[in-house]
């Protein structure tokens, strides 16, 4: 059974394979029983025993953080994986548009400014607008047999 300290309350939690302590002089304080007798009691046990069942309190109580730390390091490896994930899907999928831009760049010179942009799903990231685009007109030839003979 896990106990505070600093209240002298139990704390109403079991802990399986901890050592623990009865907290027999602390609980005496607080009931009441005088001094003279927690010091004689004190004696008999000896120093030592008394240290040690503050060591093993110290002890659980700094388990208890470094648990705690674990499982948030834990957890935000978790939600780093989950956005590394995120960033690799849309890297993929802009290497793909970019793909098709190039080739599209090579049938149409500006077939590429008209394509829309996929919609971010980053949910932490702000949106933008994307600014507009002006492209200079393209001067098209009347005639292909024309243009490849000047």
């Amino acid at each position: 059974m896990l106990y505070d300290r600093s209240k002298m309350q139990p704390l109403f939690m079991l802990q399986i394979g901890n050592p623990g302590s009865s907290f027999a002089v602390e609980i005496a304080r607080k009931i009441g029983i005088p001094d003279d007798v927690i010091r004689y009691a004190s004696d008999l046990v000896g120093k030592d025993y008394v240290m040690s069942d503050k060591y093993l309190q110290d002890i659980v109580r700094d388990k208890m953080y470094w648990e705690n730390k674990r499982r948030n390091i834990h957890d935000r490896e978790k939600k780093l994986e989950q956005t590394i994930s995120h960033y690799e899907e849309e890297l993929t999928t802009l290497a793909a548009q970019s793909v098709r831009c190039s080739l599209m760049r090579d049938r149409k010179p500006n077939a590429c400014s008209k394509l829309p942009t996929p919609p971010s799903k980053t949910p932490s990231a702000p949106s933008r607008k994307a600014k507009p685009t002006v492209s200079a007109p393209v001067p098209h030839a009347k005639n292909s047999k024309t243009s490849a003979t000047r």
